[in-house]
């Protein structure tokens, strides 16, 4: 009887362990599609937290600086991090423009509607900055900035980063690049990339080190009344869509 009892115990001990690992992965998982975090088009070694640029009015971006803040590390939670979202078929298009697996300009207007894009980063890390630190530091930067007129401008405030970035496109998106026949073909030229067919149009990227692959910003807004800076004179928005620019230095994955 007793053994009974004890062998009843257990399983219903292991059952709730297992009910909770359940709860607690989809959980993370939710979380990971409504954390805030966007992808970059290109992924990056620069681009850190404290990162503040600008983006003109043709969609090109400048950096303007970087604030000195702590920027704090921290490894996420589950070693697998997924983030499954629709964006702008423009934006997801430009991944693939900017790693250099399908040709045509670098922001498209004419692309409209939305494409499925899954982002898999394994042993990811996160590096974040703290509200206090950053305002601290902001308000004096703010203050010696002069906005441009038509430019908007940002601060990068955390990043996830990986050595490994898996992206699995849907056929709207592999469509307007050529079919995968030809970025497949393109992606040979390419010595840290690798395309394949599963479940989607899959892209794999390794990097030696570890590179940017999402992040987190804020939109800096100058309140009406003038382009100069102004101490304390700013408000800060988050940005809650992927930002597609055009970078100024001509850089491309896989080179």
């Amino acid at each position: 009887m007793y053994y009974r009892k004890s062998t009843v115990m257990m399983k219903k001990v292991v059952f709730l362990v297992v009910l909770v690992l359940v709860v607690l992965i989809f959980s993370a998982i939710a979380l990971a599609q409504n954390d805030g975090f966007v992808p970059f088009a290109l992924p990056t070694t620069a681009d850190a937290p404290g990162t503040i640029f600008r983006i003109d009015k043709e969609g090109k971006r400048f950096i303007v600086g970087d604030i000195t803040v702590h920027i704090h590390l921290a490894s996420v939670a589950i070693p697998e991090y997924k983030k499954e979202m629709k964006y702008n078929i423009g934006f997801v298009c430009s991944i693939l423009k900017k790693i250099g697996l399908i040709k045509g300009p670098a922001l498209d207007a004419s692309l409209s509607g939305e494409s499925a894009l899954a982002i898999k980063v394994e042993g990811a890390i996160k590096e974040y900055t703290t509200d206090n630190e950053v305002y601290k530091a902001l308000k004096d930067a703010v203050s010696k900035l002069t906005f441009s007129e038509g430019n908007k401008y940002y601060i990068i405030r955390e990043t996830v980063s990986a050595e490994k970035v898996t992206y699995t496109f849907d056929n709207v998106v592999v469509a307007q690049g050529g079919g995968s026949a030809s970025i497949a073909e393109a992606a040979k030229g390419k010595a840290n990339v690798a395309w394949r067919s599963g479940d989607g149009y899959i892209l794999d990227a390794k990097f030696t080190t570890p590179h940017r692959i999402l992040y987190k910003a804020e939109e800096i807004i100058k309140p009406s009344g003038g382009l100069g800076g102004g101490e304390g004179s700013y408000q800060l928005i988050n940005v809650r869509e992927p930002l597609n620019w055009i970078d100024t230095d001509g850089k491309s994955l896989g080179k």
